[in-house]
């Protein structure tokens, strides 16, 4: 197995200020899912069912075959869980992994981009991320 170590920034001879931004945020939002545990979970993650309604569900749900899914007071309007979400993991391996291949595979990228393109390029493949979620159930009470 062949583990990427780091990346060639001499070639670029342009800081990744977007790529280091980037990480700092998930790297706070994650510290904020530790300390918020599932209540932050329930109210910062994409629930599909909140998003194609523009609905903010704040009690518990029972979902069938599932059983009871926690719900929280999310932000207002509640559309912004599209961007809050597109920072929390799942755990360790999950943050870990993503922010090395960023840090790695995202320099080349911010360098070819510029930086305000590649923000922008970032938060939209973010979105098709959700598009991805949402379509196949968009009445899904599942983050």
């Amino acid at each position: 197995m062949l583990l990427p170590i780091g990346r060639a920034d001499e070639r670029t001879h342009r800081t990744a200020w977007v790529i280091y931004a980037l990480i700092l945020v998930n790297l706070l939002v994650f510290m904020l899912e530790l300390l918020g545990g599932n209540d932050f979970i329930a109210a910062f993650a994409v629930v599909p069912y909140e998003v194609t309604h523009g609905v903010d569900l704040v009690r518990a749900v029972h979902v069938r075959g599932v059983g009871t899914v926690p719900q929280a007071p999310g932000p207002s309007p509640i559309y912004l869980t599209l961007l809050t979400a597109m920072f929390m993991h799942s755990g360790w391996l999950h943050i870990g992994g993503n922010m090395l291949y960023l840090w790695i595979f995202g320099g080349e990228l911010e360098a070819a981009f510029g930086h305000l393109k590649f923000l922008a390029f970032y938060l939209l493949c973010g979105l098709i991320a959700f598009g991805a979620q949402i379509l196949p159930d968009p009445d899904s009470l599942i983050p």
